[in-house]
């Protein structure tokens, strides 16, 4: 499955909103109605499923879901 895929796929379940909603622009907060709490259940969603450590320093810049994406893709590589 795509990355891209994947994270819509959390991001549905995390912040119960449409797949169609999630694209690459949206914001998390404006567009999705996330807020403080559903961020760090994704981040928590996030880490579990590629197994991998968000800092402190990195959750803020988590703003789009290409946000989260490149995040994503700089610690799989």
């Amino acid at each position: 499955m795509e990355l891209f895929d994947k994270v819509r796929e959390l991001l549905v379940e995390e912040l119960d909103c449409e797949a169609s909603d999630v694209t690459m622009e949206a914001h998390l907060f404006e567009d999705l109605d996330a807020d403080s709490l559903s961020l760090m259940q994704v981040v928590v969603a996030l880490e579990g499923e590629y197994d991998i450590a968000l800092s402190d320093d990195e959750i803020p810049n988590i703003q789009t879901v290409a946000d989260a994406i490149n995040i994503l893709k700089d610690k799989l590589n």
